[in-house]
């Protein structure tokens, strides 16, 4: 009986050593692990292994290092970037059901990465997890010509309702957008050259780029703002107005076309502190040719400091920052505006 019990035993044993072995096998290295392109060979995909604490993680890494294989070579400001993403989701840049990758697209902190795919994963014995993040270069291609050439057709689009404004800002705001999507298609076009040569020779422009940044700062220099701010004794917050204009390429002139126009007004406030206390009014309308304000920056705050001299210059200078911070915001969205 003892003899029956003690080979139960070792039976269980060996069984259990068994599935201790078995287990350890499935953390045996992959042979694509030392060659990444042993499953996706190089003239198909553009291949990248990212590693993580997670499958997450090591997917979102993968993405990263995949990105970074254009971003060495492809420069777009991002404020185009972003701009040109809200033209696309407002409906201005037209997307066929062909070419339209939001569903497939990864989204990484400064770029985004279309037709990402992920394949194998391993985990090691040290709980590291890896993935392969591939892209299909012909696949994806395919999607970046035609969304290339409906960009094509959207900077067209825009080039020619520029032409068709009397208004100095409306016929801005078609140039300068057809500006922004022209440059992103630059920066898709440069994507495509690197995922594949072939197809991105085959892709032609219907518009010059420099012509058009050439149009857009011609046509900037024509429009002349006068700049009036009443109660501004120190002339600074002028000044800031007329640097942010001048820093868009427009021109200050003081019989300009065009017209900033506002106040700034200060009143001092009791509280029940030790400091003086001051509260600012800003007003600021920017008008069009006929005098129709098309552009409104209305801001009041309150400030503290220990004299009175202190706090009027902490007044005005929070003044400034706004006028810094919103008006230029303000005037590229009323521009946007027409183009969403």
């Amino acid at each position: 009986m003892k003899l029956l019990k003690i080979a139960g035993i070792l039976t269980i044993v060996l069984l259990l050593f068994s599935c201790v072995t078995t287990s350890g096998s499935s953390t045996r290295r992959p042979g694509w692990m030392d060659d990444k392109h042993s499953l996706y060979p190089e003239k198909d995909y553009m291949v990248e292994i990212g590693q993580g604490a997670s499958l997450k993680d090591a997917k979102r890494n993968a993405a990263a290092s995949l990105a970074q294989i254009f971003k060495t070579s492809i420069k777009v400001e991002t404020t185009v970037q972003t701009r040109y993403k809200e033209f696309s989701s407002g409906g201005s840049v037209q997307t066929s059901e062909e070419t339209n990758f939001d569903e497939n697209i990864t989204q990484l902190a400064d770029q985004e990465l279309i037709n990402v795919n992920f394949g194998e994963s391993w985990t090691n014995e040290l709980g590291q997890v890896h993935v392969i993040a591939y892209i299909d270069r012909q696949e994806t291609a395919q999607i970046y010509r035609g969304r290339i050439m409906e960009n094509d057709q959207t900077v067209r689009s825009f080039l020619s309702r520029s032409g068709e404004q009397s208004s100095l800002l409306r016929k801005y705001a078609y140039l300068d957008a057809a500006y922004v999507v022209a440059q992103a298609n630059r920066g898709l076009r440069e994507q495509l050259e690197i995922i594949n040569m072939m197809m991105s020779r085959t892709v032609m422009m219907s518009y010059d780029l420099d012509d058009i940044r050439n149009s857009r700062r011609e046509l900037a220099q024509s429009m002349t703002f006068r700049v009036f701010v009443e109660n501004d004794v120190t002339g600074n917050v002028s000044a800031v107005i007329a640097d942010e204009l001048t820093s868009l390429g427009f021109v200050i002139d003081p019989a300009g076309l065009l017209s900033v126009s506002g106040s700034v007004s200060l009143e001092t406030v009791k509280l029940d502190n030790k400091y003086e206390n001051m509260k600012y009014y800003l007003n600021i309308d920017i008008a069009d040719e006929q005098g129709l304000p098309v552009v409104s920056l209305e801001e009041n705050d309150r400030v503290s400091a220990m004299s009175l001299s202190d706090v009027e210059n902490r007044a005005y200078l929070e003044i400034e920052k706004v006028v810094k911070k919103e008006l230029v915001g303000k005037l590229i969205d009323y521009f946007d505006s027409f183009v969403q």
